[in-house]
C-alpha cells in the first residue's frame, strides 16, 4: 500500500534535486563565451580585475596569474603574521550590478585562445546549417513559451483523467514546478531587432562608469542580460591607448542603437529598401575588411 506522506516527501526531494541540477548547469551564453579566457572586469567602483574567467551558475570568478613569493627569513621572537595573497576575485550573481563590462583584449590571448576565438568569429560570420537551425528552434520556443506551458497543462490534464491513481497526479504541485523550470531553461531571450543583426556591424551606446560613449563592433550574441560584441576599439581609464577587444556588456548599461554602415544607402537598392539586401551588403563589407587586414 502506498504511503502518501512518504510519496510526498520523496516527490519534494526529487523535484528539488532536479531543479537544483537544472539551475546549476544553466549559465548565461554570453558569459560562457569567455570561459577560461584572460579577461578584465570593469567594475562600477573604477576597479579593473584581470585574470582567467570561470563562469558558474551562481556567479563568476577571475583567477589571477600564479605568482611566486619568497619567504623572508624571520628574526627570533618575531610574531608570524601570514600575508594575505589573493589568488582570485569572486563576484556573486547578486553583485552583478557592480559589473560595467568584461573585456577580452586580443593582446592578452594565448595562441590557443586566439585560435578558439577565430573559430567563434567564423561561426558568427558564416553559421552552419545546424547552428542556424538550433537558433531558430530556440527562438521559436521562446516566442511560444506561454503557449507551450498551456500545451503541457492540457497534456497533464489528459494524463490525470486517464490515470487518476498515478503518483504524478497526487504530486501536481511538484510536477508543475519542474515543468516551469524546464521550459524556462530551454527558452531563450528573443529580440527580433537584435536577431537580424547577429554577425553584423553595430553601434552600441554604452555607459562606462558614468561616461557615455559609443562602441562599434560585430554583434555575436545576446541574452536577456548581456550583449557580446567583437572587434571593438576601446580605451579604459587605465589604458594609455585604444586597444582591440571583445566585450560583454550588461544590457542595463548598453543599448544596440545603430546598424553599422559607412556610406549612404541611396542607390544601393534597385527598387526599394530591402533589409535582406542591406544585411548582405554589410557582411560583404565586413569580409572585405577582414581580407585587407
Amino acid at each position: 500500500m502506498q504511503n502518501p506522506v512518504v510519496i510526498t516527501i520523496l516527490a519534494i526531494i526529487l523535484s528539488s534535486l532536479l531543479i537544483a541540477y537544472i539551475r546549476r548547469v544553466t549559465k548565461d551564453r554570453c558569459l560562457k563565451a569567455f570561459q577560461n579566457d584572460y579577461v578584465t572586469l570593469l567594475l562600477s567602483d573604477q576597479r579593473e580585475i584581470s585574470g582567467r574567467l570561470v563562469v558558474e551558475s551562481t556567479g563568476i570568478e577571475v583567477v589571477y596569474d600564479i605568482q611566486e613569493f619568497e619567504d623572508e627569513p624571520k628574526q627570533e621572537g618575531d610574531v608570524f603574521v601570514p600575508e594575505l595573497h589573493h589568488a582570485s576575485f569572486i563576484l556573486f550573481k547578486t553583485e552583478f550590478g557592480q559589473l560595467t563590462a568584461i573585456l577580452r583584449r586580443h593582446d592578452d590571448l594565448s595562441d590557443i585562445a586566439k585560435e578558439k576565438r577565430k573559430k567563434e568569429v567564423q561561426a558568427a560570420y558564416h553559421p552552419r546549417f545546424f547552428r542556424r537551425l538550433g537558433r531558430k528552434i530556440r527562438n521559436f520556443i521562446s516566442t511560444i513559451k506561454d503557449s507551450l506551458m498551456e500545451i503541457v497543462t492540457i497534456l497533464s490534464g489528459q494524463f490525470e483523467a486517464a490515470r487518476p491513481d498515478s503518483i504524478l497526479v497526487s504530486q501536481k504541485a511538484q510536477r508543475s514546478k519542474v515543468e516551469k523550470e524546464v521550459i524556462g531553461t530551454i527558452s531563450y531571450s528573443f529580440d527580433a531587432l537584435l536577431e537580424k543583426y547577429i554577425g553584423n556591424l553595430v553601434v552600441c551606446e554604452f555607459n562606462m562608469n558614468g561616461i557615455k560613449t559609443k562602441v562599434s563592433g560585430i554583434l555575436k550574441d545576446y541574452t536577456a542580460n548581456y550583449v557580446e560584441i567583437l572587434n571593438v576599439q576601446i580605451k579604459t581609464p587605465n589604458d594609455k591607448e585604444y586597444k582591440v577587444a571583445d566585450l560583454i556588456l550588461p544590457r542595463t548599461l548598453a543599448t544596440v542603437r545603430h546598424a553599422g554602415e559607412g556610406t549612404n544607402k541611396k542607390g544601393i537598392f534597385k527598387k526599394e529598401f530591402s533589409i535582406q539586401q542591406y544585411k548582405k551588403l554589410l557582411k560583404k563589407r565586413l569580409h572585405g575588411d577582414e581580407e585587407n587586414q
